[in-house]
C-alpha cells in the first residue's frame, strides 16, 4: 500500500508515465502484471475493487496495458492499449462531469484521447487504498518503470449547496 483516502470521490483524474523494458510471458495462467491498483479493498469481484487499476500483459505475440474500472455497473470494464518495448508512454485517466451533468469517463494515451464513456453509475467510494503493485498480481517492478504518478481526486460533499472540497495528492513512485 503507497497510499490510502477516506473517500474517493465521483470525479477524479490520474496522470502517468509508463515504460516496459522487460519482456513479458505469455505462458503463465496470470500473465497480468499489476502496475498499481486502486481499490476499496478487493480485486475485482466487487464494484469498486478497481477504480481504476492498470495492468501489463502479453497474449501472444503482442503486449497491452490494461486499464480496468468500475463504469456503469460493470465491476471490471477494461480498455486495452498496445505498447511497444522501451518507449514511454503518458496516460490520463479521468471521470468528470461534463456541460450536460453526464459523468465522463475517458482514457488519454500520449495526449490522444482512445476511449470516452458516460458512466451511468459514477460511486463515491470510502476507505480507498492505492496499491503501487498488489498483493493479487505479478509485480511491475522488475519489468518497467512508472514516473510521474499525478492524482487528483474531486470528493463532492453530499450537501444541497454540493461543497467542493478538492484533495490533491502528487508524488512520484519508481520501482527499484
Amino acid at each position: 500500500m503507497v497510499w490510502s483516502t477516506k473517500y474517493w470521490g465521483r470525479q477524479f483524474k490520474i496522470e502517468f508515465d509508463i515504460q516496459v523494458t522487460e519482456a513479458l510471458s505469455s505462458s503463465s495462467s496470470s500473465s497480468y502484471v499489476n502496475v498499481f491498483h486502486f481499490t476499496k479493498g478487493g480485486d475485482g469481484s466487487y464494484y469498486g475493487d478497481r477504480i481504476p487499476a492498470v495492468f501489463a500483459r502479453k497474449t501472444g505475440y503482442k503486449t497491452y496495458f490494461y486499464i480496468s474500472s468500475a463504469v456503469s455497473g460493470t465491476v471490471n470494464y477494461y480498455q486495452k492499449f498496445e505498447y511497444q518495448l522501451n518507449q514511454w508512454h503518458h496516460f490520463e485517466i479521468k471521470q468528470a462531469e461534463n456541460s450536460n451533468g453526464q459523468i465522463i469517463y475517458s482514457i488519454k494515451m500520449d495526449g490522444v484521447s482512445v476511449h470516452e464513456v458516460e458512466n451511468t453509475l459514477p460511486t463515491r467510494f470510502e476507505e480507498v487504498i492505492l496499491y503501487e503493485s498488489d498483493p493479487w498480481y505479478t509485480s511491475f517492478a522488475s519489468f518497467g518503470e512508472l514516473k510521474n504518478l499525478f492524482i487528483v481526486n474531486l470528493d463532492i460533499a453530499e450537501s444541497a449547496e454540493k461543497t467542493n472540497k478538492l484533495e490533491k495528492m502528487t508524488y512520484e513512485v519508481r520501482f527499484i
